[in-house]
């Protein structure tokens, strides 16, 4: 794809501030384009505090996200939270939300939760919806969950896999966030066949390769999208891309795109939205606090005013002056402020060497086999692992 104007992330080796908790593989959802290739249970708390003591020696970490398979099935799930508090990284979780009650929002709030990722998407086969329910149901189903999560103090987005014939869905999901009081965040992950991706061997810091024998042996996946197909559908709303995640083959292009959008509304219910471009005193920003906290941040909730002076400086720097202005203006003027953020990843892709081309660095990594692997070929790892010693 072409180039992107966007604020290169400067997260490289130990200077990475995410990775992945993977809590186990059993899941209560079947959904089309997952990773997830194993049955399996769920792991100890004794083993996932060895891969929580694994990570933090690999990476300045700022935030863990808890994935599976589903996480909330995991009977230690508030323990698993806790204990990530503890070592004072900010917990996320990944979730189908079905199992998401108040009961158990209470007891993760208080546990150190800061953010729940909810993945309720049309195509889904799931308990507390029908398959064939019409996007209104499924709408109502994400703002109901949304609603209860933001009341118990915790950040609250979507996931969404993006699939090639289902483009409209993914600009009327994001519009959905936008639009939402209760929701911040939107993670856009590109459909991949991952049944192509056999005998993978390597780690995030040595580089990536599948057996090139499995290269055109899976049929083309018509679903399968690329970056450049992610972009143009955000950039039609007239949000420009804010931050970056490079390829592990070239610099200069993007497998990661952040979007931050400035959103105001009115009581009367009218909006303003505009999508920050980045500037001079962002980079500055993102570096003070790495020198200052020692790592870098990766979730980040401004108050309304350090959200404000963000702004001011951005629109001074760099940013556009005229938008950042009308943002200010009308949040000092009595209008609601939000920040919003749009995520969207490339998966990885195999080329016709057996080389893996992935997020560089990636972000999404998990503690695997004593290696840091992307934990969406953790287990086309494990699975060739396991093949080899049967």
């Amino acid at each position: 794809m072409s180039r992107i104007p966007a604020m290169q992330l400067p997260w490289f080796g130990r200077d990475v501030p995410h990775a992945i908790l993977d809590v186990g593989r059993g899941c209560d959802t079947v959904c089309p384009g997952c990773y997830n290739n194993r049955n399996g249970g769920f792991k100890t708390i004794v083993q996932l505090k060895a891969d929580l003591n694994a990570l933090r020696h690999q990476r300045r970490l700022q935030t863990i996200s808890l994935t599976g398979g589903e996480p909330t099935l995991h009977p230690e799930i508030v323990e698993i939270v806790s204990m990530i508090s503890r070592a004072g990284i900010k917990p996320a979780l990944l979730t189908n939300g079905f199992h998401l009650k108040p009961d158990l929002l209470g007891k993760l709030r208080q546990a150190g939760l800061k953010a729940v990722l909810l993945h309720i998407q049309p195509s889904q086969r799931r308990a507390d919806i029908p398959y064939d329910a019409p996007p209104s149901q499924w709408r109502r189903l994400r703002a109901e969950k949304a609603q209860m999560i933001h009341e118990y103090g915790i950040k609250a987005g979507l996931t969404w896999i993006g699939y090639r014939s289902q483009s409209i869905e993914l600009t009327e999901v994001a519009e959905e966030v936008l639009d939402s009081p209760y929701l911040d965040y939107l993670l856009v992950t590109g459909c991949r066949d991952f049944r192509r991706f056999e005998q993978v061997t390597g780690s995030v810091d040595t580089g990536l390769r599948a057996n090139p024998g499995t290269v055109g042996k899976i049929g083309t996946n018509h679903d399968e999208v690329t970056m450049a197909d992610l972009q143009p559908l955000i950039e039609q709303l007239g949000f420009p891309p804010f931050g970056q995640v490079s390829s592990s083959k070239d610099s200069q292009t993007a497998r990661w795109l952040t979007h931050l959008i400035a959103v105001t509304e009115a009581r009367d219910g009218r909006k303003l939205r505009i999508g920050v471009r980045p500037g001079l005193s962002d980079r500055i920003f993102s570096r003070m606090l790495r020198m200052l906290t020692g790592r870098y941040v990766f979730l980040f909730t401004p108050s309304r005013w350090q959200f404000r002076i963000q702004l001011a400086c951005n629109a001074v720097t760099g940013g556009n002056i005229a938008n950042n202005c009308r943002v200010i203006i009308r949040s000092l003027a009595g209008h609601t402020l939000f920040d919003k953020h749009i995520l969207l990843q490339e998966g990885p892709t195999l080329h016709s060497d057996g080389e893996i081309e992935f997020c560089d660095n990636c972000p999404d990594a998990v503690w695997q086999d004593n290696v840091l692997v992307p934990v969406c070929l953790a287990d086309r790892m494990a699975l060739a692992q396991h093949q080899t010693t049967k």
